[in-house]
């Protein structure tokens, strides 16, 4: 009766280890179905749209796009752009800044109906993959030399204009060439004033691709192999991307709306007139604090004074007006006339 009632037990505890073991058995798997997979890690996008002339607000807000591109460790820049040209130092500042940037730049011709001409067109050729929205174009990118009086061409001897823009084609040839672009037709947007719609632009190997939306573009990015300007070769992997928009900040929103021509031709004509009156009529103040403001504003939009020395001496000319105040009556217009002069100085000073 032992012996059978121990044999009984020990088959009894073999059995329910066997459905422990069986039961783990069936629960590994189960385990396995219902952990999550890990989560693909993300591309980082840093975006940035430049709307207006090239200047060097816009070299400033591009500069600032690429630090925080830069902070965040981003996958991708991409610049939008529409532009009608601008300033060659500033072109040629941002191009700088695109072909050295150890991030890989797309400058996206965005959205339909917008341009890339003159200035703006050296940069969309200088970027690691060029795009265009449909309905775009690009090019006419013969250099022009303007009057800083009048904001108009200006006549001079065909030798100077020659070598102009020989040395505008001699520059993108160096840029377009190293990017394995179409130099021949791209020489032709200096040389000839040529321009190119965005198909065009396609057909002619200028570009890379012709997309509606910057959603679109990055799809077709993501597993592209794309050359650097130093020739090395990168694979894009952009899945489930992050995109970062970085917008102008206020001052240079500011800073930029002055160096639109019609207001700088408002500034010229407040800072003559103003100045004019004061002289012809001394006392009245009101005209000569006006004039004297608007007059250091006009020298800032026509690119006599840079950013940081329009500043300085908006601040110097505050200096002088609340010296003034204290020393004539002007009802307070000197002291106010220094107060907005000093603001404006520091906005200019301040980033």
């Amino acid at each position: 009766m032992k012996v059978a009632g121990f044999a009984l037990n020990k088959l009894s505890r073999c059995a329910v280890m066997l459905m422990a073991g069986a039961s783990l058995v069936a629960f590994v798997p189960m385990l396995g179905a219902q952990a999550p997979a890990p989560a693909a890690e993300s591309a980082r996008i840093v975006e940035l749209h430049i709307d207006d002339i090239i200047h060097p607000v816009a070299v400033e807000y591009l500069n600032s796009a690429f630090d925080e591109a830069a902070r965040i460790n981003a996958n991708l820049i991409v610049v939008g752009m529409n532009t009608p040209g601008g300033l060659d130092s500033s072109m040629r500042a941002m191009i700088q800044r695109i072909i050295q940037s150890p991030i890989p730049v797309v400058v996206y011709v965005s959205p339909s109906g917008s341009r890339a001409a003159s200035a703006g067109f050296f940069i969309l050729l200088s970027a690691d993959v060029a795009a265009m929205a449909p309905g775009t174009d690009t090019g006419a990118a013969s250099p022009l030399l303007i009057s800083i009086l009048s904001g108009t061409p200006a006549t001079v001897d065909e030798s100077v204009k020659k070598k102009v823009v020989n040395e505008a084609a001699a520059y993108l040839r160096s840029i377009v060439g190293k990017r394995g672009r179409n130099v021949e037709t791209a020489e032709k947007a200096v040389t000839e004033a040529k321009a190119f719609t965005d198909k065009e632009a396609l057909e002619s190997k200028l570009i890379d691709l012709v997309v509606p939306t910057t959603e679109e573009l990055l799809t077709q990015l993501n597993g592209r192999t794309i050359t650097r300007f130093d020739g090395k070769t990168l694979t894009l992997e952009l899945k489930n991307p992050v995109r970062t928009r970085v917008e102008m900040t206020g001052r240079q929103r500011f800073l930029s709306r002055i160096l639109r021509p019609d207001v700088f031709f408002i500034l010229l004509i407040l800072g003559v007139l103003g100045l004019y009156t004061e002289f012809t009529h001394p006392g009245l103040i009101v005209p000569g604090v006006i004039g004297g403001i608007s007059l250091v504003l006009a020298l800032f939009a026509m690119h006599i004074l840079p950013v940081n020395a329009t500043g300085i001496l908006l601040i110097l000319l505050a200096l002088a007006l609340f010296i003034l105040e204290a020393k004539f009556t002007s009802h307070g217009v000197l002291g106010l006339g220094g107060a907005l002069a000093m603001v404006l100085g520091a906005m200019m000073l301040i980033r």
